[in-house]
C-alpha cells in the first residue's frame, strides 16, 4: 500500500474487522451474494466502518489576499513582457479570489470584487497583446462587471474599442487568405478534402506562420507596442479543439454508431460488436460525447495552486479559463460550461476532501456522475432499472422501451459490466470503503440530497443504501470502462516527426465501453476535447468481431504480460489473433511483405509492386522532401495508407513492418483532426 490518508484507512477497518473475527464474514457476502446493494449493506452495518470512516467535509474558501498576492506577481511578469507566464499567474489569480454567488449574480445585488475585476483587465491587456480580441472582449465584459471604478470603465472600453478595429483587420485577412487558397475547380476537384476535414494540426501551423502578416503591430494600451516574437508567448493559443465530427449513416436504434455496426452476445465474451458489412480502414465508426469527463488533477492542487489547462466540462485546451464561484479546484472554458449540469455542482464540496483523502479519480468521477443524475432521479431509475435487468436478457439491457441505446441516458453507464462476482475480495472491500466515504461526505454536503423542490433532504436509510450501493457499482465498473482522453501534442519546429498523445484526462461512454478487447485491435480512436472518436485501422470483414485496445498491444507487450494483466485488470483470458497465434514483438517484424498462397498470384505481385511504389513515394515525398504540410498533402497520404493497409488485410502474412508502419501514419493522420496543440520542446 501506498501512504495515502485513503490507504492508512482501509488498513486500519481491515485489521479492525479481522481482530472482531468479522473479516470472514464480509468476504463471504462478496463472494456468495456478490451484488453491491448486499455488499454496501453489509458494511453500512458494521461500527468498524462508521467508527473510523465518518470524514468531515474539508471546505476550500476563496483568498482575497492570495488573490492579491497572485495578482502582483502576474503584474510584475506582464510589465517584463513574459506573457506566457503572466497569464497563468493572472489565472491562478481568478481561481483563488473570491466570486460572487449565483444569488448575487441572479438578484444582481452583488457587491463588486475589485481584485477580481482587475485580475480580468489586466488578462484582457495580455490577451491584447496576443492578438486574441474575441478573449480580451470577453474579459473585458467581466471586468466591467465586477468593478464601480469609473477609471477602469474607461480605460476597457478604449481597449475594446481596439479590439473591435482588430478584428475586422483579421476578418478580412482571413477572407483574402480563403480565396487565396481556394482550388480552381476541375473534374477531380470532388476528390479535394472538404471543410468539414480540415486536419487542424495543418491549419495551426498555416496559421502561425501567418500571424504577423494577419494582424497589426500591438498598439499597446499599457505602453507596450512591440511585435510578439516566435516564442513561447506566440505559441499559448497555438491549440485546436478539434473537428466536429458526426457519423455518416448512424446506426437507427444506437445513434453514436456507424449503421455497419450491431451488437451481439455470447455468454462466454458477453455483449461484443460485429461489422453487418465489409468496412474499410479510415471508416468512421462511432462519435460519442463523454457522459462526464474528469481531466487531470495534478499534486500542486493540495496546496491550492491547481491551475487547470483543460475545461472541467468539455475538456477542451483552455488559457483562459472561468472559475468555479466556489471552489479553486475547477475552472471552465466559459460561463456556458460553468453552468451546464455537469456534476461539479455535486462534487464541489466533497471534491477537496477526495483529494485530500487519496481517492482516485475513479471514485470523484463516480461523484461526478451521481451529480449529473441528481438524486430524485437517482432514486427513482435505480429500483427500476434493477426490475427491467432482471426480466430482460442481457443483451438488451441499456436499451430504452423505444428500442434505442441512448448514450446521454444513465441507463447505460449503470449496465456497464463490472465483474464484480470475479473480482478480488480485497479488491471489493477497498471499493467499498471508498463508496462508504463518498456516501458519508455527500450526507455532510448540502448539494446532493435535495427533493424535487431545491431543498435540503433527509434521507431515509432504504436511499442511503439506493446511493451508497450506487457508488459501489460505479466504482466496480468505471475501472474497466473509462477511456484514457489524449491530446495531440506536436513540436511546431518539427511537428511531422516530434509528436505525441498527451494523457489529458478520462471520460466514460456508454456506447464505447460496448467495444472488447483485441491485442491486435482493428480500431483506433482520438478525441476532440470530451468527444470520443473510434476509426476502422483495418480493413474488416462482414461477420467480424470490431474491438478496440484495452492499452495492451501485442508488438509492444510480451504476450505473457499483456495476458496476466488482462486476467488481473479485466476479468478475461484473452484469445485474439495475436495471442492465438503467437504474433511476434515489433522488434521481430518481417521486413519482407510477403503474399498468402493464392491462384492470382502472379496478379497480386504486381499489384503489391505498384502499391509498394507508391505507398513508399508519398512517405517520401511527405516525410522526407519537406512538402507543404497541408490538408490536401494529409489527405492523400491517408489514403494511401489506407488503400495499402486494406491490401495487407486482404492478401499478406501478417504481421510485417509494412503493415504496422502504415496503420502508425494512418493514426498520426486521423489524431491530427482531433485536440491538437503545437508546442516547443
Amino acid at each position: 500500500m501506498s501512504g495515502s490518508i485513503f490507504d492508512r484507512l482501509c488498513r486500519t477497518v481491515w485489521v479492525e474487522l479481522q481482530a472482531a473475527s468479522k473479516l470472514e464474514e464480509f468476504y463471504r457476502v462478496c463472494k456468495n451474494v456478490g451484488t453491491p446493494e448486499a455488499i454496501f449493506k453489509h458494511a453500512w452495518g458494521l461500527p468498524e466502518f462508521h467508527n473510523n470512516l465518518n470524514i468531515d467535509l474539508i471546505l476550500t474558501k476563496k483568498n482575497e489576499i492570495h488573490g492579491q498576492k497572485l495578482l502582483e506577481q502576474a503584474d510584475n511578469y506582464f510589465e517584463k513582457r513574459c506573457y506566457a507566464r503572466a497569464l497563468e499567474i493572472y489565472n491562478m489569480c481568478l481561481m483563488k479570489c473570491p466570486y460572487p454567488s449565483k444569488v448575487e449574480s441572479d438578484e444582481n445585488t452583488m457587491i463588486k470584487y475589485e481584485t477580481l475585476s482587475k485580475c480580468y483587465s489586466n488578462r484582457s491587456a495580455i490577451l491584447f497583446e496576443l492578438h486574441q480580441y474575441e478573449k480580451c472582449n470577453e474579459d473585458i465584459e467581466r471586468a466591467i462587471k465586477f468593478s464601480n471604478s469609473n477609471e477602469l470603465h474607461s480605460l476597457l472600453l478604449d481597449r475594446k474599442a481596439k479590439c473591435e478595429f482588430n478584428i475586422t483587420l483579421q476578418n478580412q485577412k482571413q477572407s483574402q487568405l480563403n480565396q487565396e487558397s481556394t482550388p480552381n475547380c476541375s473534374s477531380n476537384s470532388n476528390k479535394l478534402p472538404t471543410s468539414n476535414t480540415m486536419n487542424n494540426l495543418d491549419e495551426l501551423l498555416r496559421r502561425i506562420h501567418l500571424v504577423d502578416d494577419a494582424i497589426p503591430e500591438s498598439q499597446g494600451d499599457h505602453g507596450i507596442g512591440i511585435t510578439i516574437s516566435k516564442s513561447r508567448d506566440d505559441l499559448v493559443f497555438q491549440y485546436s479543439n478539434g473537428e466536429t465530427m458526426n457519423v455518416h449513416d448512424s446506426h437507427p436504434n444506437i445513434p453514436c454508431f456507424n449503421s455497419a455496426l450491431s451488437v451481439e452476445f455470447e455468454p462466454e465474451c458477453g455483449r461484443f460488436i460485429v461489422a453487418g458489412r465489409d468496412i474499410k480502414p479510415g471508416d468512421i465508426l462511432l462519435v460519442e460525447e463523454a457522459f462526464t469527463c474528469l481531466g487531470h488533477l495534478e499534486p500542486s492542487v493540495l496546496r491550492g495552486l491547481y491551475t487547470t489547462s483543460h475545461c472541467c466540462n468539455c475538456l477542451s485546451r483552455c488559457h483562459t479559463p472561468v472559475p468555479c464561484p466556489t471552489c479553486h479546484i475547477i475552472a471552465f472554458c466559459s460561463e456556458q460550461c460553468r453552468n451546464s449540469r455537469n456534476g461539479h455542482q455535486l462534487e464541489c464540496p466533497v471534491l477537496p476532501a477526495c483529494v485530500t483523502l487519496g481517492l482516485d479519480e475513479h471514485a470523484i468521477q463516480a461523484c461526478r456522475i451521481l451529480g449529473k443524475v441528481t438524486f430524485t432521479k437517482l432514486i427513482k431509475s435505480v429500483p427500476r432499472l434493477k426490475q427491467e435487468n432482471f426480466k430482460n436478457p442481457r443483451i438488451s439491457h441499456g436499451f430504452n422501451k423505444d428500442g434505442v441505446y441512448d448514450s446521454t441516458d444513465f441507463k447505460t453507464i449503470y449496465n456497464l459490466q463490472s465483474n464484480i462476482k470475479e473480482s478480488d475480495c480485497f479488491d471489493i472491500f477497498c471499493r467499498c470503503v471508498q463508496a462508504f466515504l463518498l456516501t458519508i461526505l455527500l450526507l455532510e454536503s448540502d448539494t446532493f440530497f435535495m427533493d424535487e423542490a431545491g431543498e435540503r433532504k433527509f434521507p431515509s436509510v432504504k436511499e442511503v443504501m439506493i446511493v451508497g450501493s450506487t457508488i459501489l457499482s460505479l466504482l466496480m465498473s468505471l475501472p474497466m470502462n473509462c477511456y484514457a482522453l489524449y491530446e495531440y501534442q506536436a513540436n511546431v519546429n518539427n511537428p511531422k516527426y516530434d509528436a505525441n498523445q498527451q494523457n489529458i484526462g478520462i471520460g466514460i461512454f456508454g456506447t464505447a465501453s460496448l467495444f472488447n478487447h483485441s491485442c491486435n485491435s482493428n480500431t483506433g480512436r482520438f478525441n476532440s476535447g470530451n468527444t470520443l472518436i473510434i476509426y476502422a485501422k483495418s480493413y474488416i470483414p462482414k461477420g467480424t468481431q470490431v474491438t478496440t485496445s484495452y492499452g495492451f498491444s501485442y508488438h509492444i507487450d510480451k504476450k505473457e504480460e499483456r495476458k496476466s494483466k488482462l486476467l488481473n485488470n479485466y476479468k478475461f483470458e484473452c484469445n485474439c489473433v495475436a495471442c492465438s497465434e503467437n504474433w511476434p514483438m515489433l522488434d521481430n517484424f518481417s521486413s519482407e511483405t510477403v503474399l498468402k498462397v493464392h491462384e492470382n498470384n502472379d496478379i497480386l505481385q504486381s499489384q503489391l509492386k505498384s502499391l509498394l511504389v507508391r505507398y513508399c513515394g508519398t512517405i517520401k515525398r511527405y516525410y522526407l522532401d519537406n512538402v507543404e504540410d497541408n490538408v490536401v498533402e494529409s489527405q492523400l497520404l491517408q489514403n494511401t495508407m489506407i488503400e495499402f493497409i486494406e491490401f495487407l488485410e486482404r492478401y499478406c502474412e501478417l504481421p510485417c513492418r509494412d503493415y504496422f508502419n502504415a496503420q502508425k501514419i494512418l493514426a498520426q493522420c486521423m489524431e491530427k483532426k482531433g485536440s491538437s496543440y503545437l508546442i516547443a520542446f
